[in-house]
């Protein structure tokens, strides 16, 4: 494919997420000429970037408020023309900086990134979101789904969106992500067993893991369900922020950087788990909705091990990704998810599958697939008049 002139628009705050990251080193590697337009008010540091694990030499631009004439000719500049794309990363946010770009390239043609949906804590939200997506399609060109089933929900509030070209993905890792023999792990990150019963890891965000909030930090408050499987002989890894309150079977594990996530040694420690618990809390409809769809970052984190993964019983899309070689499970309460942690030979074989096929999610496998939405979005015609 000819190289694009791609600006991506993350949303606020959204670049200390390792994905985002990703995606601005992954493009840019691709050979496209890569600018990052960056919506926060708060200065950002070179050092800020290196610790996203964002390339050194990445175009990344400020602003807040309205784009000035000098920034846009500066972005023109440096992607060397007018943009082909406007990629936007991460569901509603950037949807609050588009209509601010579309005028200034109207040329581009914008591609949206749906990490999760619905992607609030209650009703009212996802309801105001849906709005929010409604409004917002006729700038969008393009679509980038977790799930079929994400975008069969999508699709139903935004029928507009059908005749649109999409592509169905897990966030991509480089596959230097991804567990490898040639990341050797530090004697003070090999796992030490306290006994033989099963250790697993959880991902989730642990500075909310007792959260009483009824807020869209509600689905990480798994501080009881964790502190319950701990009590039923299982030894939880959480992240060394989070608060045990002296829990017996709690545990921390290391902390790791993104750049420790993007050299696969974060990986590394995952596999060597008995399995991998990547689930939200399922506090009312809205989030048990996210749930059957997609789990966004910490799926994607999942797949880069070679650690069995543990859904709910509610996340069903996951079958799209599984087919026929399950790589995980499924768990309906706390006694079932015990029982199959105790049957090593299920987990032998599940962990031989993920070996098999996690790799096929790595952003290099994936590149001719997104290459394809590019050249789809680029060549149609705008059928909606911006």
């Amino acid at each position: 494919m000819q190289p694009l002139k791609i600006l991506i628009i993350p949303g606020a705050n959204a670049m200390r997420n390792p994905m985002c990251g990703n995606w601005i080193n992954g493009l840019k590697r691709l050979g496209h000429s890569v600018v990052t337009l960056y919506w926060e008010n708060q200065k950002l540091t070179n050092q800020q970037l290196r610790d996203w694990g964002i390339d050194d030499g990445a175009h990344v631009f400020q602003f807040f408020g309205e784009l000035s004439d000098s920034l846009r000719q500066t972005i023109v500049s440096t992607l060397g023309g007018q943009p082909d794309i406007l990629f936007c990363w991460e569901s509603i946010p950037p949807l609050k900086i588009l209509p601010k770009l579309t005028p200034l390239f109207p040329t581009a043609k914008a591609i949206l990134l749906i990490d999760s949906y619905p992607n609030a804590p209650h009703l009212l939200t996802e309801l105001l979101h849906i709005l929010r997506y409604r409004k917002s399609d006729r700038l969008i060109d393009g679509y980038i789904f977790y799930s079929n089933a994400m975008r069969d929900a999508f699709c139903q509030h935004i029928p507009r969106a059908l005749k649109k070209p999409y592509l169905l993905m897990v966030h991509p890792f480089f596959e230097s992500a991804f567990y490898s023999k040639e990341v050797s792990l530090t004697e003070d990150l090999q796992l030490k067993r306290f006994d033989d019963k099963p250790h697993i890891i959880f991902t989730g965000n642990a500075l909310k893991l007792w959260s009483r909030r009824y807020d869209n930090y509600a689905k990480d408050a798994l501080g009881e369900f964790l502190a319950l499987l701990a009590s039923k002989d299982v030894h939880v890894f959480v992240n060394p922020v989070a608060d045990l309150k002296g829990i017996k079977g709690l545990h921390h594990y290391p902390n790791f950087s993104n750049a420790n996530i993007l050299n696969g040694l974060f990986a590394n420690y995952i596999s060597q788990f008995d399995a991998h618990l990547i689930v939200y809390r399922e506090y009312n409809g809205t989030n048990r909705r996210r749930s059957a769809r997609s789990l966004s970052t910490r799926f994607a984190f999942s797949l880069t091990s070679t650690c069995p993964i543990i859904v709910s019983q509610t996340s069903q899309f996951v079958h799209e990704y599984w087919g026929d070689k399950p790589f995980g499970f499924m768990f309906k309460d706390v006694d079932d998810l015990v029982e199959s942690l105790h049957n090593s030979q299920k987990l032998s074989v599940l962990r031989s599958n993920m070996e098999q096929v996690h790799r096929s999610f790595s952003f290099e496998a994936q590149i001719d697939r997104i290459h394809q939405l590019f050249k789809e979005v680029i060549s149609m015609e705008q059928f909606i008049s911006r």
